[in-house]
């Protein structure tokens, strides 16, 4: 059983009020001052989503450590390969010792024939996954066995290959970079993940180009920030914590636009006399670069878990399925958008900052593929 009410305020008038609340197998949803009706939203496995055994997490942590150490120890020494390399994190170049595994067409069937024959011997990686799935021993085994006989790898293509790269640094060897790449004919893909010197950074690349990036690093005013870069859109975190909270100060612009989207995201987690606190709240402003003039939204959720001799359970009798709702309905939530002063307000102001910068694109001619970005 669950119960949220949402809301967010607009120049602090009430912009949005929403209420759901969860029981057996639906979602109920009210629409605060513009439905007089739940909205009921069927939910499957709804037991499934808000409730877990001990018994599942146990079985599925035997799952994946076995899976893991069955990949590593049918891992050929052969087709490794070692080799020296410099590499970038930040702005420092960093040389390291870098291992790769090839994994071809060939040595990927003879490593998941190993490790399938491997898991079929285990009787209690069997026993795991029958009751993570509600199958018979038997029926796991079965298809475990099938797959052995039928898996292939997938390639079309002559040349195709799968590498996976550790980069180790300093006298203990201690890896700093791990890269996932994938290889055609004629193209390459990787995901890269680097740790060095409390600076983390993910990214994917193509063909050796940054397409998205992701650095994580310490920050002088603020305990970390993180930025984010896809194509030539690129946002600023800078977090703090204080107290029991942490707070997102964020900022997102696009190369050749003169608009930017600020804001504030902070959360909060207390524990106290059997009571568990959980808020979030958040502001966001939309507006041109430099300028405080902006339209801005105010949220926040905030939740309380706590044990109670009784619940308050709302009636729900006066519900229509999500499925339901007629013409009627949708016209009322309509109206009642229309009539509302602060919800049109911002829409209004929405529009107006974006046909602004739809104008300033267009009278710069900006060519997006001009600016990117490289991290």
């Amino acid at each position: 059983m669950l119960s949220y009410d949402i809301s967010a305020l607009y120049d602090n008038d009430s912009l949005l009020s929403v209420a759901i609340y969860g029981s057996e197998s639906k979602l109920y949803m009210e629409l605060k001052n513009l439905f007089d009706k739940y909205i009921e939203i069927p939910i499957d496995d709804y037991d499934v989503l808000f409730q877990d055994s001990d018994s599942n997490i146990e079985n599925s942590k035997y799952i994946i450590d076995t899976i893991k150490s069955s990949i590593l120890n049918n891992m050929k020494a052969k087709d490794f390969k070692s080799s020296n390399a410099t590499i970038l994190i930040g702005s420092k170049e960093i040389k390291t010792k870098k291992i790769t595994y090839t994994l071809t067409k060939e040595v990927a069937k003879a490593l998941m024939v190993d490790v399938i024959e491997d898991l079929n011997k285990n009787d209690k990686f069997i026993k795991s996954l029958a009751d993570i799935t509600n199958k018979d021993e038997s029926e796991i085994k079965d298809e475990l066995a099938s797959a052995k006989d039928d898996f292939e790898y997938d390639s079309d293509s002559d040349g195709e290959s799968i590498e996976l790269s550790i980069y180790t640094h300093g006298i203990n060897n201690s890896a700093i970079q791990y890269e996932f790449t994938i290889n055609s004919s004629t193209d390459s893909y990787a995901l890269v993940y680097s740790d060095y010197q409390d600076v983390k950074r993910i990214s994917f690349r193509e063909n050796d180009t940054n397409i998205i990036s992701v650095v994580n690093e310490k920050g002088k005013d603020s305990d970390y920030v993180t930025t984010v870069v896809v194509s030539s859109i690129k946002a600023t975190i800078n977090s703090k914590k204080e107290n029991n909270d942490w707070i997102h100060s964020y900022k997102i612009t696009v190369g050749g636009s003169d608009g930017e989207i600020r804001g504030e995201v902070k959360t909060s987690n207390v524990f106290e006399e059997n009571e568990y606190k959980n808020s979030l709240s958040f502001t966001l402003g939309i507006g041109e670069k430099n300028k405080n003039d902006m339209v801005s939204v105010k949220g926040s959720v905030v939740n309380n878990f706590r044990p109670v001799d009784k619940i308050d359970v709302p009636n729900i009798e006066n519900s229509v399925n999500i499925y339901d709702l007629t013409e009627d309905d949708s016209n009322t939530i309509t109206n009642n958008i229309l009539n509302d002063n602060a919800l049109v307000n911002f829409i209004e102001r929405v529009i107006e900052i974006v046909n602004k910068d739809i104008d300033y694109i267009d009278e710069t001619d900006y060519d997006m593929e001009e600016e990117v970005y490289n991290y």
